[in-house]
């Protein structure tokens, strides 16, 4: 009986190690969810998915300017490379966690409206200092 008490310790214990180093990566995060499925194809409904990457790092994006259509759905990537920082869209409510770099999360929205949209780090003062970006939604 200790013996299999032993056994099955050790797996929680295991378990428990290998969980702990995935705890940097989130998907799906934040957005608006209009009820669509999507598959493995990369596309919701007939709108294609656009993957987008930004780097964070004290005090800055990049890139600075992402530009997509209007209607298509943005798989966006945030990725902080160093520092501590999050990644806030208001328009279309996204918004990482604040988080210790290195550290990935990804959110995913769809760009509804034309216009420009400010992105940026709510992290103290680091908008202020230049830690921001445009999105650009064209028709």
């Amino acid at each position: 009986m200790s013996k299999i008490l032993g056994l099955s310790v050790g797996a929680l214990v295991a378990l428990a190690l290998v969980g702990a180093g995935c705890n940097n990566t989130v998907t799906s995060l934040t957005g608006p969810n209009d009820g669509t499925d999507q598959g493995n194809n990369g596309e919701i409904g007939n709108v294609n998915v656009v993957k987008v990457e930004v780097t964070g790092k004290n005090f800055t994006f990049s890139p600075s300017r992402i530009e997509v259509k209007k209607g298509q759905t943005v798989e966006l990537t945030f990725k902080n490379e160093s520092g501590f920082h999050d990644f806030v869209l208001d328009k279309f409510a996204v918004k990482t966690t604040q988080m210790q770099g290195p550290a990935t999360q990804t959110a995913t929205f769809v760009a509804s409206e034309a216009g420009e949209f400010e992105y940026y780090c709510s992290v103290g003062k680091h908008r202020e200092l230049g830690m921001k970006g445009v999105l650009v939604v064209t028709e």
